[in-house]
């Protein structure tokens, strides 16, 4: 698997961006429009995996996407959400099942989905099987080796999240996310080194996005949770989110 280093001169400006402050999925699509623009890839065929609510829960980041897409594959297996009119063909199914025809897509991207996948080796050999050669798979994910992660599975094990999310922000779906079930099984770097050997390139950092962790905790907790999160990243390189990069 390809180091972060060797990539460094490329994408290492924009881990800074997140890590000095700016919002990961305006730096994530900035991502991928570099990588379009580099391969030179004229309305291209981009796949949004996860798309029900927006590229991290922004339509309108979603929709710069689908502007320059010659066509714009969503996938969403919530039928509670309603899609955005740009997306031009919708699979309304888990990824691993949808009808995406293989070696069709130039570029696929996902954000805060790898966490919810019960079968990883499935969804990693569907991402391959979709790209044509040399296309990329983009993902924003959660380091599964940072405390909050680990906190997150001991919470939903003992199935008091929901309500915890409930009492600190309100009705599933309505006033926060919807918490769907979460396993953990693509989402560290040895994780996704083994899961994605039939890549040709792989890229994986570990990146601490200031801001993030603290609308998890109460008020007077939050900037206890964001200095810990902060200090974790310092002393061990580990940071609360993962970003992804693999060619086909």
């Amino acid at each position: 698997m390809t180091s972060p280093a060797q990539h460094a001169d490329r994408w290492q400006p924009y881990i800074d961006r997140i890590q000095q402050g700016e919002w990961r999925s305006v730096v994530l699509r900035d991502m991928i429009l570099d990588d379009i623009k580099q391969q030179g890839l004229i309305k291209p065929v981009l796949m949004d995996i996860g798309c029900g609510h927006g590229f991290d829960t922004s339509t309108e980041l979603q929709q710069s996407l689908a502007d320059i897409a010659g066509e714009y594959i969503g996938v969403e297996p919530d039928r509670e959400i309603t899609l955005q009119p740009f997306i031009t063909s919708a699979h309304r199914s888990f990824f691993e099942d949808a009808a995406v025809p293989d070696q069709s897509v130039d570029m696929a991207f996902c954000v805060m989905v790898l966490e919810h996948i019960p079968d990883p080796q499935k969804f990693w050999n569907k991402v391959h099987a979709t790209l044509k050669p040399g296309g990329v798979f983009w993902a924003l994910t959660v380091d599964s080796r940072h405390w909050f992660a680990l906190g997150s599975q001991a919470m939903e094990a003992m199935h008091i999240k929901d309500a915890y999310l409930r009492a600190t922000h309100g009705e599933r779906g309505e006033e926060r996310y919807e918490n769907y079930p979460v396993h953990y099984r693509t989402n560290s770097p040895r994780q996704i080194e083994r899961l994605s050997r039939a890549f040709s390139d792989r890229s994986v950092y570990s990146v601490f996005q200031p801001g993030s962790i603290g609308y998890y905790f109460p008020k007077l907790l939050k900037p206890a949770a964001e200095l810990a999160c902060k200090l974790t990243h310092t002393v061990t390189g580990v940071g609360n989110n993962l970003i992804v990069r693999a060619q086909k």
